[in-house]
């Protein structure tokens, strides 16, 4: 959970930092027999784009300076996943100068992408998750009695280690 927010936080910072010009690449949105590439190339200038405008664009890539947010690899189809990842291995290999991050769930497919760094988000403590609800209460004077409740009902607390669930409670 959380994988399309942390995609566009690291799109912010990167806007921020002007270190690198970041790209987010929905994953789910390729369609069945697009190449990676003709996806970003038709998403940043538009479908109907001009030949000669997506040569200056690879060529861009090849000079370096882009970071590709490619979001939701586990979202991809059984028949969209073998294509796409090796569409994934291929421009990370030919674009050495740019960064690329992947997002995904747990997923064995992950293992095919050599050179990537396999990161993970670790569980809130619950320390951390009262403190995130207290963050949201506002001065509503409602978490102290939520926090309360849920220390009360031990079925709850593996929901305090994914921030996301604990926003919803």
């Amino acid at each position: 959970m959380g994988k399309s927010t942390f995609s566009k936080y690291v799109i912010r910072r990167a806007l921020e930092s002007l270190q690198c010009f970041p790209v987010l690449v929905e994953l789910r949105r390729i369609k069945k027999d697009q190449e990676l590439p003709a996806f970003i190339c038709d998403d940043l200038l538009g479908p109907n784009n001009k030949a000669a405008c997506v040569k200056k664009l690879l060529e861009g890539f090849r000079d370096g300076g882009f970071l590709f947010v490619l979001d939701g690899y586990d979202e991809l189809s059984e028949e969209m996943r073998q294509s796409v990842s090796a569409d994934i291995s291929t421009m990370s290999a030919e674009h050495p100068l740019c960064k690329f991050l992947l997002t995904s769930r747990p997923d064995a497919g992950l293992a095919s992408f050599a050179g990537f760094v396999q990161y993970g988000i670790q569980p809130l403590k619950p320390a951390e998750a009262y403190a995130l609800l207290k963050r949201y209460d506002q001065g509503r004077d409602k978490a102290e009695g939520l926090i309360e409740k849920i220390k009360s009902q031990p079925q709850v607390k593996e929901f305090l280690g994914n921030p996301l669930l604990v926003t919803l409670l």
